[in-house]
């Protein structure tokens, strides 16, 4: 399994067992361009990778500093939608529910990733992140250390080399 793929499962699985969630997918701008007949969903978690700054290690594998955001839609009402509900009136279930998502992901740690750490968080603004109408939403940006084994570099391939030397005696 590639470290994008490991990190993109692990989370997922993660965030599967909050049940407020209706859509958990891979961020593919899927809510600002919709297509005909895309059902509606009212609440969603897409998760990017958003870069990955890599290090060249001995043996020719790579070490990077990995940034992965998870964006949280929530659309207008949808909080009654899916009857949750909060503890008291004052409270905003849109919180609850970031709260829900940086508990399942912090510290979440995998075979090519270490743990996840919560470096980032904001509410999704129209003006700098192309908010969508009729949603709120928040970016949550979580920090790790990404490993990526590859195959070896055949110019560093270990060699069998004999020498044999015929050294003649002139008079």
């Amino acid at each position: 399994m590639t470290p994008h793929n490991e990190l993109f499962v692990k989370i997922k699985q993660a965030l599967i067992t909050i049940p407020s969630l209706e859509l958990i997918d891979l961020q593919r701008r899927q809510f600002l361009n919709p297509e005909v007949g895309d059902p509606v969903f009212w609440t969603a978690a897409l998760i990017d990778v958003k870069s990955i700054a890599w290090q060249n290690l001995s043996e020719g594998n790579q070490e990077g500093d990995c940034k992965v955001e998870v964006i949280l839609y929530c659309k207008k009402g949808w909080a009654e939608q899916l009857n949750v509900t909060v503890e008291s009136e004052d409270e905003l279930a849109e919180y609850d529910l970031v709260q829900k998502i940086s508990e399942k992901i912090q510290r979440l740690k995998g075979d090519l990733f270490t743990s996840l750490l919560l470096i980032d968080e904001k509410a999704i603004t129209q003006k700098r992140d192309n908010a969508i109408e009729g949603y709120k939403g928040y970016r949550l940006t979580f920090d790790t250390t990404i490993c990526r084994l590859l195959s070896p570099n055949p110019v560093y391939t270990k060699r069998h080399l004999d020498l044999t030397i015929d050294i003649k005696k002139t008079s």
